[in-house]
């Protein structure tokens, strides 16, 4: 497999971030934990969690023992100064599990700082080539350096303020949607493919009535991109009041013909809106 970074993709979920071979796919995805497959086999996995207590590495090792379906052993091994130097901010434990059905190289990462536990195993035959590892180790975080955080995942990229917090998320063959939830606002990062059979009978201003709900479109630039806003007045004002409905709704729609797709951002809450924030949002919102 190549190794230079053209032939590498990146991956940032919910507060980690890393480059993969662009060969892997994501197979499970959950808020902390993540399986990629090459070619229809496990490869990859990787799952994170802070610690609010002590700091066992060997009981942590033992839990995930405990849970394999068969018995096997797993040992550890000394990671090389070469790897150990990479990530020298973290505790670092090397691990190796083999049964007769599956084998994979561990390791386990520990933040002092921020106090997250990471866990990459990686499947493989050969339980002595730990190169692929220091190649994902060199690109590997577990913070977000300012107020915002990436996102990136499958051939979606976003970028959010940190403190936006994953609700729930859909990766279906036609439509995926992440929805965040950012002080009293939700969210709503949508990609629906392809764009050219969407909108082979209909407009961008139809296909997009049925995300804007009480919105009015704002502005609109045919097979382009369509705006849509709604701010409650008169008598609206009482189902906000009484929490049944949102006291605004943002909507963005912009099609990437190059990618044929299209992607949409969509926000609503009970305050105030922020313009200039959900712009932000939507200009960042991309396709790889």
């Amino acid at each position: 497999m190549a190794e230079t970074s053209e032939y590498w993709q990146k991956l940032a979920w919910d507060g980690i971030s890393m480059r993969l071979p662009g060969n892997w796919q994501p197979a499970v995805i959950q808020k902390s934990y993540l399986l990629f497959e090459q070619e229809g086999e496990a490869v990859f996995a990787v799952k994170w969690q802070r610690r609010h207590g002590s700091f066992s590495p060997d009981r942590i090792l033992k839990n995930l023992q405990d849970s394999f379906p068969q018995p096997a052993a797993m040992i550890q091994w000394q990671p090389e100064k070469e790897l150990a130097e990479i990530v020298r901010q973290y505790s670092i434990t090397g691990f190796q599990y083999q049964d007769k059905d599956k084998s994979f190289l561990g390791l386990l990462l520990f933040c002092p700082h921020c106090r997250r536990v990471t866990i990459f195993q990686h499947y493989t035959r050969d339980l002595k080539c730990r190169r692929l590892l220091c190649h994902i180790l060199q690109t590997f975080s577990d913070h977000t350096p300012g107020e915002e955080q990436d996102w990136s995942i499958f051939d979606i990229r976003a970028q959010l303020p940190a403190k936006a917090e994953l609700k729930t998320y859909e990766f279906l063959a036609g439509k995926y949607t992440i929805s965040f939830s950012l002080g009293d606002a939700n969210i709503e990062l949508y990609r629906f493919k392809p764009a050219a059979a969407i909108l082979k009978n209909k407009s961008l201003l139809e296909f997009g009535s049925h995300l804007a709900g009480k919105a009015a479109c704002v502005d609109f630039t045919p097979v382009k991109e369509a705006h849509w806003e709604y701010t409650a007045t008169g008598l609206d004002r009482l189902p906000v009041m009484l929490g049944r409905q949102p006291s605004w709704i943002w909507l963005y729609l912009k099609v990437s013909n190059e990618k044929n797709a299209i992607l949409a951002v969509r926000g609503s809450g009970r305050r105030s809106m922020d313009r200039k924030r959900m712009q932000y949002i939507a200009d960042n919102f991309t396709l790889r």
